[in-house]
């Protein structure tokens, strides 16, 4: 059975136990939901209660022993298992659950990302320095671009108000089908986008920027920098961009949160995704449709507003990840 674990506990257990019919142990195995929870569970939709319903607020619980819970699972999140936050507590296992949820606490699966090094963490730093540096005149005169994949198997909303006793059903495409765009963004404007099929050599990423340098050149008539990560096909093309008079901004090796294109990428897949496109040219013109839309002035403006601060931050926090 493929289940999907990115949903909440209790609508995977109504899925399995009101429709798959699975029995308790069967679920606990599935979900790591406590047997104790499960049966819980079944006694109250057995009283006819809504176990969808928000548990009562914690009552007459220390404020004190409150914050001890909470502050030992923020500073510790890996090593802070129930028992152990219980124990230095003086409370049960059960109540520090309860106090965790209340404070919005959920125990999940973690994430997980590269650490950077110290040589990549300055890069950084000096890279963000430079893009504030006189009042982020740099920042200003630079097109950002970047490359995006989307599969028609992505392009469907995942998740969805529903109700437990009927599961909302979305149609798939028969065939999986991927495509690749390309573009690039500032806050002068935006480029068209390239729709390719396959992957990215350094050839084809050098047809790509030749056929936007006029629109580029448009946006900025007295001349503008151009910055694109260190994908191989990109330094291939370095040589050749350089002899094309193209400006180019170092960019720093894993900044996903230093390039505000990445957020266009994300709203992009969102707004695809609302479409449900099932072939791949309606992959195609939902991806060109609200590429144009989001990449209006007013549109780009709010992607560029808080930038110059995440390269403040940056800075703050000596060149660590930001939380964009």
């Amino acid at each position: 059975m493929v289940f999907l674990y990115d949903i909440d506990e209790k609508t995977q257990f109504i899925v399995l136990h009101q429709y798959g019919k699975l029995s308790p142990a069967h679920i606990k195995k599935l979900t790591k939901i406590p047997l104790s929870t499960i049966y819980n569970w079944i006694s109250k939709i057995e009283k006819d209660e809504d176990i969808f319903l928000h548990e009562k607020p914690l009552k007459r619980m220390p404020r004190n022993v409150q914050k001890k819970v909470v502050r030992g699972a923020r500073e510790e999140p890996l090593k802070s298992s129930s028992r152990k936050l219980a124990s230095k507590a003086g409370i049960s296992k059960t109540s520090v659950t309860k106090i965790l949820k209340e404070k919005g606490y959920k125990y999940s699966s973690v994430g997980s990302e590269r650490l950077l090094t110290f040589r990549e963490k300055v890069q950084r730093v000096n890279y963000s320095k430079e893009m504030v540096k006189s009042r982020g005149k740099l920042l200003n005169q630079t097109i950002f671009s970047d490359e995006m994949g989307m599969n028609l198997s992505e392009a469907y909303p995942k998740r969805a108000w529903q109700n437990p006793r009927k599961k909302v059903k979305v149609e798939k495409p028969r065939k999986d089908v991927r495509v690749n765009c390309w573009g690039g963004i500032s806050k002068n404007g935006a480029t068209s986008l390239t729709i390719f099929k396959g992957g990215l050599t350094g050839e084809r990423y050098q047809q790509i920027v030749d056929e936007h340098i006029e629109e580029m050149s448009n946006l900025y008539t007295d001349g503008f920098k151009f910055q694109h990560d260190n994908h191989r096909a990109h330094t291939y093309a370095e040589p050749w961009m350089v002899e094309q008079g193209l400006s180019l901004v170092k960019f720093p090796s894993y900044s996903p949160d230093l390039n505000p294109i990445e957020n266009l990428w994300s709203a992009l897949k969102t707004q695809v995704a609302l479409d449900k496109p099932t072939t791949e040219k309606q992959l195609i013109r939902s991806l060109e449709k609200h590429w144009n839309s989001l990449t209006e002035t007013e549109s780009l403006q709010q992607l560029f507003e808080d930038l110059y601060s995440r390269y403040r931050e940056c800075i703050q926090l000596k060149g660590d990840l930001t939380p964009h």
